[in-house]
């Protein structure tokens, strides 16, 4: 028996979707049309996210690659005929009974928060949350920014290259439960900026990796933006600004709720400030990761203080530059102003939000980080 899914593929290096239809023959065989990928490989090397209701169902490639089909009941019997399962989301909401107790844990969630604080709950929840949902809550959060705020990466191949080296040289020892993947977006109205999103994808713009001096600064932010994923920040926000929806999300898997949680994530994630006890823990992780690696730690409070001087300064001064010009014309400008701290600020940072926006008391991590 062999089995065609439509949907999209997505080749894990760019934020393109492309339509395609893919094949599995009756020796599990995998390929896909049109020929987005140089060879077949076998069906049991693929990984099926947890079926969500009002979600597609996601196939992940080895290398980072996925595709997704709205054709749930294909993908159901393909599964089951190759002995394969979805994740146990989808198992649990075919149950009544567990239903049932969904609803008693929402309200009693509900009561726990008011009583002792959604703080304290998000910090026990979040590590509860499966991966393979973070996962799937990321890729949809990245599809949305990518239609509402980023724009694809302007940074040449070579350059991608050389970043994607360094984060995998960084990441090498890396055991959490996360498969890391660095996405590379133009800004535009994000401008210089780096973040984590649920699942392990950090994306890092393509001004913020202009700014940068050196790849030591580079691996400080990447490492700090790997710090909030190991720490759960992500997700204790998504927990602690979308309450009880999130829970029926996790264990109900609601169609309605789904969708309007994936529509408010943007602004969550984006919008929302890390306390400084979160940010204390990322720069504690980015500061030991790079001990352990020989990096000197000092270039991670200089990529803050030339973050500092952008934001205050430099960015509408550079927004009509491009490529190689804005490189140099952000560099340019940083530079000067951190040569003169006191010259006349042209704070106007615009847009919808901002590294500083999200990462408070900049300043006091930067002289944290120089002692």
């Amino acid at each position: 028996m062999s089995f065609a899914l439509a949907g999209r593929y997505f080749d894990g290096l760019t934020a393109q979707a492309i339509d395609a239809t893919l094949n599995v023959d009756a020796e599990g065989g995998v390929t896909l049309e049109p020929p987005l990928r140089p060879s077949s490989l076998q069906f049991s090397l693929l990984s099926a996210d947890s079926r969500i209701a009002g979600l597609p169902a996601t196939l992940r490639f080895p290398d980072g690659a996925v595709f997704e089909t709205p054709d749930h009941d294909t993908l159901a019997i393909c599964l089951h005929h190759f002995g394969r399962r979805y994740g146990h989301l989808h198992r649990l909401e075919k149950k009544i009974i567990n239903a049932i107790v969904a609803s008693v844990l929402v309200l009693g969630f509900a009561g726990v928060s008011y009583f002792w604080g959604i703080g304290l709950v998000a910090r026990a929840v979040a590590p509860l949350v499966p991966t393979e949902v973070e996962q799937q809550l990321g890729s949809s959060v990245l599809d949305q920014l990518d239609k509402l705020v980023l724009e694809p990466t302007q940074l040449s191949s070579e350059r991608q290259q050389q970043i994607t080296r360094l984060f995998a040289a960084d990441t090498a020892h890396y055991h959490g439960s996360y498969q890391l993947r660095l996405a590379f977006r133009h800004g535009h109205y994000l401008a210089a900026n780096a973040f984590a999103l649920p699942g392990g994808t950090i994306v890092l713009t393509d001004e913020l990796a202009m700014l940068a001096d050196n790849d030591a600064q580079l691996s400080g932010v990447l490492l700090h933006e790997l710090g909030h994923l190991e720490h759960r920040h992500l997700m204790r926000n998504i927990i602690s600004q979308s309450a009880v929806g999130v829970v029926t999300l996790l264990i109900l898997g609601d169609a309605g709720t789904v969708s309007n949680l994936v529509l408010a994530l943007p602004n969550i994630l984006l919008q929302t400030a890390f306390s400084r006890e979160a940010e204390r823990e990322a720069d504690d992780y980015a500061v030991a990761q790079m001990r352990q690696l020989g990096i000197a730690t000092s270039e991670f409070g200089n990529i803050l203080a030339r973050l500092e001087s952008y934001y205050h300064a430099c960015r509408s001064k550079t927004a009509s530059e491009n490529g190689p010009q804005q490189d140099e014309a952000i560099k340019r400008c940083v530079a000067a102003k951190q040569a003169n701290p006191t010259s006349g600020q042209d704070d106007n940072t615009g847009g919808w939000t901002d590294y500083l926006s999200t990462h408070p008391a900049t300043r006091e991590r930067i002289d944290r980080l120089s002692k």
